[in-house]
């Protein structure tokens, strides 16, 4: 069951210049029924109930868009992508697909729409849509809470069974580093509750990452994983037999093994922090003479 939002095309077909209003959510219970939408209907992931698309307006999401326009995300590239997750999706051609667009020439132009659980948070819907995007190589300007799309002028292809996108949790930046440890480690052990990894370490594993950021991501599985329970061996192991792998041997423990240690200071401060403030709550809790 996924709920996008949806109106019909305005008088100017696809010459209007916005189309400000008039959007309801819907609740579509089969990817099919997405497909049908997103290729007849000018739509959009975000729910707005009033029905303007206004980010002051966004109450919830429950879809992830990536729309790819340039040639460096080619469909056979993103295809692989897609089959390798665990989620179902609709993929369909965007209106300028194979079409010269003002000074760009013809390439492959796509949207893809994977369902996902509800989201309430719009600076972690905002979030999630670009850093995913960075990831896969679609475009980075369509992540807001206030965007609407064309409808797609043809399904390409739908996986109708699979999982939904899990939003993950943005860097808390703000936070001091106690904080984030904090964090970091209740969002671990929420997912370790379900038997399930955050989606950035399930494609880091399968895909890799772009050259240059191999060593970091190293590291932050080291950490990660750390705070599932894992041993730094079976770590190791995951990360070895991955297209991480691909910097070295003495790279990748050096790098995973970092993230270890880093991961333990986190747990033992977090410790530390919970123990100050329950042994305060128990003497603030004393009867006074």
């Amino acid at each position: 069951m996924t709920h996008i939002s949806h109106r019909a095309m305005p008088d100017g077909g696809y010459d209007a210049w916005d189309v400000p209003a008039g959007y309801k959510p819907d609740r579509l219970d089969e990817v099919e029924d997405i497909a049908r939408v997103v290729s007849t209907r000018v739509w959009s992931p975000c729910i707005w109930p009033a029905g303007r698309r206004l980010k002051a307006g966004w109450v919830f999401a429950e879809c992830l868009v990536l729309d790819v326009d340039k040639p460096t995300t080619p469909l056979a590239k993103m295809m692989s992508y897609l089959e390798c997750s665990p989620w179902s999706y609709v993929v369909g051609f965007t209106k300028s697909h194979m079409l010269v667009k003002g000074s760009e020439p013809p390439c492959e132009r796509y949207r893809v729409v994977i369902p996902a659980e509800r989201i309430e948070d719009l600076a972690a819907f905002e979030w999630n849509m670009h850093s995913v995007s960075l990831r896969v190589g679609s475009d980075v300007s369509c992540t807001d809470g206030a965007r609407f799309y064309w409808p797609c002028t043809e399904i390409y292809a739908m996986r109708e069974s699979g999982d939904p996108y899990i939003w993950e949790s943005p860097p808390p930046d703000l936070m001091s580093l106690e904080e984030k440890a904090a964090v970091n480690i209740q969002v671990m052990r929420k997912f370790a509750d379900s038997a399930r990894l955050p989606n950035w370490i399930v494609s880091a594993l399968r895909h890799g990452v772009l050259a240059g950021g191999r060593h970091k991501r190293c590291y932050a599985l080291g950490a990660s994983l750390t705070h599932y329970g894992m041993e730094p061996r079976e770590i190791l192991a995951r990360v070895l037999g991955s297209p991480l792998a691909e910097i070295g041997k003495d790279d990748v423990e050096r790098a995973v093994n970092n993230g270890v240690v880093r991961a333990r200071l986190e747990a033992q401060e977090v410790k530390k922090k919970s123990d100050l403030l329950a042994r305060e709550a128990a003497v603030s809790s004393e009867p006074k003479l």
